[in-house]
């Protein structure tokens, strides 16, 4: 097939994508799950020949899976990982062996798949999704780890039969697409599990449509939590102890995890713990004297958990806040829980296609400790202002203000 005209025009990494933003804009009410397993059939992409590892949940999906990889490349296997979304540049979604593919691999793969006779509609995920699958293939990695972005029923992770499902939690976020309550965001999610396949989760108490599915479908289930642990009958995973914090949940998992897809030495179990985070996830940098946590908590339970450990690690700093979120997130709820453990707080504006500007009447900025700058650049250098010894500045609320602010942190001279 000719390559269309508008595809030769374009060089750079940044320009595709630019035309991939344009597609999904176009695309996501056309999108079909059937017409996209389809397409991946077609392009070899739904048996990559690698044990894979499909990991949703709403929070810690993104840690469980780098936890795993770093475990599995110091055991000296070839692992492919896709994580999203990304921080700073796009090339964090895929990585071969814990590094990110080139601009060069990346562009290849997006024009096979974008220029592609038989595509059929695709949002950006999907694009991303498909090209993650090429990479591993291409480079024959003996484990793929796959991060689901929203649900799972419906994901393009979801064209892969897993070894291994994993779902970190259930809580509540993405209600206008998931539905408005646990069961039905976990009767989503619970569609990447698969007959039979093992199945671990972070969860103590699972909603009834997970647990109906893992029954249907008669998947082992894995809860690392209390005297439950390992393979157990599903109602009475129960009643175990919950992990303080999301950290513990997920190197449990990941310790789950490792121990099903085989060939772990008791080094690697013992080793994750000493594995650093993924940047912006409770990352901790200091600059100046100053002490900064960037953590991408933009839902109702990651943020108590960002709560939770701001009381274990600064309970007597100062909190200082850097908040927004993005358009599909309530703010006014979300807003109320950072508020309710921060000293002073800044809300500013996001900005791109899922952009916000926030509603900031509910906030009583007077007398709250809250102020309202629009623009970033300013707010930032306000809130850098605000430090004294005691305090600890924290942004949170979304990936695209930690993903600025760490930029700006990191190339500070």
């Amino acid at each position: 097939m000719a390559e269309p005209e508008s595809a030769r025009e374009l060089s750079t990494l940044a320009d595709w994508v630019s035309r991939l933003e344009l597609e999904h804009e176009a695309n996501k009410k056309d999108r079909s799950f059937g017409e996209i397993r389809t397409f991946a059939r077609k392009l070899g992409l739904t048996n990559i020949g690698a044990r894979t590892v499909v990991v949703g949940g709403t929070n810690g999906k993104g840690s469980v899976v780098h936890l795993v990889e770093q475990a599995l490349i110091a055991e000296g296997l070839k692992v492919g990982s896709t994580t999203s979304p990304h921080l700073s540049r796009i090339n964090e979604r895929i990585k071969l062996c814990g590094d990110e593919i080139s601009d060069d691999l990346f562009i290849s793969y997006l024009r096979e798949i974008l220029t592609h006779e038989d595509k059929p509609p695709t949002t950006y995920f999907d694009v991303v999704t498909l090209a993650s699958l090429m990479a591993f293939r291409d480079h024959s990695v003996d484990v793929a780890l796959l991060e689901v972005g929203l649900g799972g029923r419906l994901d393009p992770c979801n064209v892969v039969d897993p070894a291994v499902s994993v779902i970190t939690n259930v809580s509540l976020d993405h209600q206008d697409v998931l539905g408005y309550s646990r069961e039905s965001i976990g009767r989503e999610k619970a569609g990447i599990l698969r007959q039979g396949v093992p199945f671990v989760s972070g969860e103590v108490q699972l909603p009834k449509s997970v647990l109906q599915v893992a029954d249907n479908l008669e998947c082992p289930i894995y809860q690392p939590f209390g005297q439950g642990s390992g393979d157990c009958k599903a109602l009475e995973c129960n009643k175990m102890k919950t992990p303080r914090l999301d950290s513990e949940r997920n190197l449990a998992v990941a310790r789950e995890v490792l121990k099903l897809i085989g060939g772990q030495t008791s080094d690697s179990f013992s080793n994750l713990s000493s594995i650093a985070s993924l940047p912006g996830r409770l990352e901790l940098i200091q600059r100046n004297g100053q002490n900064w946590v960037l953590d991408v908590a933009h839902n109702l339970a990651s943020i108590d958990n960002l709560k939770r450990y701001l009381a274990d690690s600064f309970s007597n700093a100062k909190v200082l806040a850097l908040f927004t979120c993005l358009r599909d997130k309530n703010f006014n709820e979300l807003a109320r829980v950072v508020q309710g453990f921060a000293d002073q707080m800044i809300v500013t504006d996001s900005y791109g296609p899922r952009g916000f500007i926030p509603d900031c009447s509910i906030l009583s900025l007077s007398d709250s400790g809250v102020e309202y700058i629009p623009d970033f650049h300013e707010a930032f250098r306000k809130f850098q202002t605000l430090a004294d010894p005691a305090s600890v500045h924290v942004v949170c609320g979304s990936f695209q203000l930690v993903g600025k602010v760490r930029e700006l942190l990191l190339n500070y001279k």
